[in-house]
């Protein structure tokens, strides 16, 4: 049975962030996200007399379609109902990071927080991905929890967090080329020993072999930047959407591969994060 939320009229309204994540890298495929510092997603949420839900904001590739089927999925997980709006607000940096995690789990918070916080942020993240948005496991429960996380199984879903190395960094750069944007993480022949590897290396903080986990099968098809970025000592690289990536051993190391993936041009927006960074959040 569901419950009319009437205490919302008198609310203030709600505003959660969730961080952008990063994924699809050799050998992890789309099993393993890394959630990222200086972008993201931010979703207010304000009670309306109105009856239903609305969204309104920027709507870069459909967030909005994502935002109110995640909004339904936590009124329907917490057995209540409610009318509300939703305002979605992109803090991606340029970079044309994958926006659909961090904006449905920006969304769960501020709707469950709006209700009262009924949900655990486990039972957030169920909610979203029972939501019917699409949505990829391993990117909202990183973006939802913070940190490195591993998804192993999703129905029903279990996941793991595993421990990220001390100073490993991500290097991040826009892609102007488009004909770099083809090239994606996907798993090669050897995907089960690499992911071992890459596992085990990073309970051990072991980045030698965090770097051979993460070797391309084909070197020679590397896009140039990343050739440069694994020239220069990146662990692992990748292209996500129109972003480069490189997996690096340090902050200062990321920063200098950043600016050479983006070639020294200042059209070229660089970020770099640490990788264990904070899950979604009230701000």
């Amino acid at each position: 049975m569901s419950h009319t939320a009437s205490h919302l009229q008198e609310a203030q309204p709600i505003r959660a962030f969730a961080p952008s994540v990063l994924s699809a890298f050799e050998p992890c495929a789309h099993h393993v996200a890394f959630a990222l510092s200086g972008s993201g997603e931010t979703v207010t949420a304000r009670p309306t007399k109105e009856g239903g839900l609305t969204v309104r904001g920027s709507d870069v590739d459909g967030m909005h379609s994502v935002v109110l089927l995640v909004a339904q999925a936590v009124l329907a997980s917490a057995g209540m109902e409610s009318s509300f709006e939703l305002e979605l607000t992109p803090q991606t940096a340029g970079l044309g990071l994958s926006c659909s995690a961090a904006s449905a789990s920006a969304a769960a918070l501020a709707v469950n927080q709006l209700l009262g916080a009924p949900l655990r942020k486990r039972e957030l993240v169920r909610a979203c991905l029972e939501s019917g948005a699409a949505l990829n496991a391993a990117e909202v429960t990183a973006s939802m929890m913070g940190g490195l996380i591993c998804v192993h199984a999703t129905s029903p879903l279990s996941w793991i967090r595993l421990p990220v190395p001390e100073g490993l960094s991500v290097a991040c750069s826009q892609v102007l080329e488009t004909s770099a944007r083809e090239q994606r993480g996907e798993p090669g022949p050897n995907v089960s020993g690499k992911m071992a590897a890459f596992v085990s290396a990073c309970y051990s903080a072991d980045f030698a072999l965090l770097g051979l986990s993460m070797e391309p099968d084909d070197l020679a098809t590397l896009p140039q930047p990343l050739a440069r970025a694994r020239g220069m000592g990146a662990l692992g690289v990748s292209v996500r959407e129109r972003s480069y990536f490189a997996l690096c051993v340090s902050e200062r190391s990321a920063l200098e591969i950043a600016a050479a993936m983006g070639g020294g041009r200042g059209e070229s927006v660089l970020l770099v994060s640490p990788a264990d960074c904070p899950g979604g959040r009230i701000v």
